[in-house]
């Protein structure tokens, strides 16, 4: 199984699998600390009772860690590949799920540029104004002042990661022609195109708001 880190397409599977995993070893070792205590003193009243009623806290937390991420879905490729087209040099993020005061909001796919986070949802029912007010806030405690926007409904989402894309690769050109004319231009440009100056801003609200997530 091939590890995946936070924000990678296929994350919200991996970590799936992973949780699983941990959570029945977990209560596998509770059950087989029992066993060998009913084994060997024919009665509960052991020290191996002891240790295993210690191991069903470690043991819980594994289960809740599992059951927080499963009810939400992973992005499919066909997303993927949509999104690559529109995207351009904006910050492409998958599978994230967005904790806050209430309840904990999954993504698909968010979409990051200088001055704009955007996200597609398919939970129909989560709260689209808790979403962008708790990250927007999120973001500005941490020094990054972004625009929110939560989308459930996939065109509305790639139209607007395309005009984001389009806007930072008007900005781009713009700053090409200024250090055309200005050999001191305080920026490169970096192997995709991207301004470097724009693309640590990208990168510092990409781990801005990944701080947000579970």
């Amino acid at each position: 199984m091939e590890k995946r880190k936070k924000g990678d397409f296929g994350y919200l599977r991996y970590r799936k699998k992973i949780n699983l995993i941990k959570m029945l070893a977990a209560f596998a070792v509770v059950a087989a600390v029992l066993i060998i205590g009913l084994v060997v003193y024919k009665t509960r009243a052991n020290a191996f009772t002891v240790a295993a009623i210690v191991l069903v806290l470690p043991a819980a937390k594994m289960a809740v860690g599992y059951f927080v991420v499963m009810p939400h879905n992973s992005a499919s490729k066909e997303l993927k590949a949509k999104l690559k087209a529109e995207s351009g040099g904006l910050g492409i993020y998958y599978d994230l799920i967005f904790s806050n005061s209430k309840k904990p909001i999954g993504t698909q796919a968010v979409a990051v540029s200088e001055t704009a986070v955007i996200a597609l949802s398919d939970e129909k029912k989560a709260d689209k104004k808790l979403f962008e007010t708790s990250l927007k806030e999120f973001m500005q405690n941490d020094g990054r002042k972004v625009n929110v926007t939560l989308y459930f409904d996939e065109k509305q989402f790639l139209s607007r990661a395309k005009k984001l894309s389009d806007s930072l690769a008007c900005s781009d050109e713009s700053g090409k022609k200024e250090k055309n004319e200005n050999d001191k231009s305080s920026y490169d440009k970096n192997s995709d195109g991207t301004r470097s100056a724009d693309n640590m801003t990208i990168q510092k609200n990409a781990h801005s708001l990944l701080g947000m997530c579970l």
